[in-house]
C-alpha cells in the first residue's frame, strides 16, 4: 500500500461490514489464509467489493463480505498516530505511479526513508 501505507507501521482495525464501508476506505481482508490491507474502489451490490493496492496496476478479485475483517482506522508510524486518508494526493499518486512500474525505485525510497528514520 505503498505509498499511503510504510512497512513497519502498525495498523489499527475495527471490525465492519460490508454495509459500513465506503470508496476511498482502506480495508483489512483475508484470503487464501492470507491477509490484505487495500483501498476500496468501488462498493459493488450484495456487499461486495472492488479493491485495488494504491502502487498495484490492476485491481484485486471482488472481496465478499465473508472475506472482509474491517477498516483500518488508525495508523502509527514512528510513535505517531494518524486517520488514513481517503484519497491520495497528487504527490502520493506520483509516488504510487512510479512504486508500480519499478520495485527498485520502491525498494529504494523505503530504504531511504528507513535510513532517515533511524535513531527517531
Amino acid at each position: 500500500m505503498l505509498p499511503t501505507l510504510w512497512p513497519g507501521d502498525t495498523l489499527l482495525c475495527e471490525r465492519a461490514t460490508a454495509d459500513q464501508v465506503s470508496t476511498g476506505d482502506i480495508v483489512l481482508f483475508g484470503r487464501e489464509r492470507r491477509l490484505f490491507v487495500h483501498r476500496v474502489v468501488e462498493v459493488m451490490s450484495n456487499s461486495r467489493l472492488l479493491t485495488r493496492g494504491d502502487a498495484m496496476p490492476a485491481a484485486d478479485p471482488i472481496v465478499t463480505s465473508d472475506e472482509l475483517l474491517g477498516i483500518v482506522a488508525l495508523v502509527e508510524r514512528n510513535g505517531r498516530n494518524f486517520a488514513p486518508s481517503h484519497n491520495i494526493g497528487i504527490a502520493g499518486r506520483i509516488l504510487a505511479r512510479l512504486f508500480c512500474r519499478s520495485t527498485f525505485a520502491a525498494r529504494v525510497f523505503v530504504g531511504t526513508r528507513r535510513l532517515s528514520s533511524v535513531g527517531t
